[in-house]
C-alpha cells in the first residue's frame, strides 16, 4: 500500500500467515517452477530488480515498520495511522528508512543469486528508473554496491525517458526526453 492506505503493488519482503518470509517462500517456488519448465535464468523485472514504487510511496504496514525498527533500533511513536506513520519516517528517519531498504533489497537477492547460482542458472535485473547509482539508492532503496555484493552480476540498463512520455507518466512540465537526458 502506499502512504495513504491504497494498494499499488505487492511488498515481496513482508510475512506470510505462517511468519515464513514471502522472500523464503518465493524463493522455494521459484527455484521448483524453473526446474519444472526447464528455464535457465530468471530476468528481475519491475517489482523485483527495484521496487515498483519509489520509498517514499513504499509498504509502511506495521509488518514493514516492525522489520525497520528491529533492523534500525529506530522506536517509531505508538499510536500513529498509516498516514502519520509514514510522515514521521520520511521527516525524521528518512536516511535510516533508505539504508534499511538498500539492505533489505540485497538480502532478497542474495537468496534468489545463491539459489540460481545453486542450479548453474544465470540472471539479468532491471536496473531503476533513475540517472544514477545514487538517485536508485535515495528513490527506490537500491544500493548498486551491496547488489554486486549480494551477486547479482548482469543488469539491463533502463533507459526510460520515452517510455514514461509515451505511457503519459510525464508529470513535469520538463519533457522526460530532457529530464533524463
Amino acid at each position: 500500500v502506499d502512504f495513504l492506505g491504497r494498494p499499488t503493488s505487492l511488498c515481496i519482503w513482508k510475512h506470510i500467515s505462517d511468519g515464513t518470509l514471502y522472500e523464503d517462500f518465493f524463493v522455494r517456488q521459484l527455484e521448483a517452477f524453473m526446474r519444472d519448465y526447464g528455464f535457465d535464468g530468471l530476468h528481475g523485472a519491475d517489482g523485483f530488480g527495484h521496487p515498483r514504487e519509489c520509498i517514499a510511496y513504499a509498504d509502511f504496514s506495521d509488518d514493514m515498520v516492525g522489520q525497520f525498527m528491529a533492523d534500525t533500533e529506530v522506536a517509531c511513536p505508538k499510536g500513529l495511522g498509516l498516514t502519520e506513520r509514514a510522515k514521521w519516517i520520511l521527516e525524521n528517519k528518512r536516511k535510516e528508512w533508505t539504508d534499511f531498504h538498500a539492505r533489505r533489497h540485497a538480502q532478497f537477492w542474495r537468496k534468489t543469486i545463491a539459489m540460481l547460482n545453486r542450479n548453474g542458472w544465470g540472471h539479468a535485473i532491471n536496473s531503476c528508473w533513475t540517472r544514477d547509482p545514487l538517485e536508485a539508492r535515495i528513490r527506490y532503496g537500491v544500493d548498486v554496491k551491496l547488489m554486486v555484493e549480494a551477486g547479482v552480476r548482469r543488469w539491463i540498463c533502463e533507459a526510460n525517458a520515452a517510455a514514461l512520455e509515451l505511457e503519459g507518466w510525464d508529470y513535469t512540465d520538463i519533457p522526460k526526453a530532457d529530464d533524463y537526458r
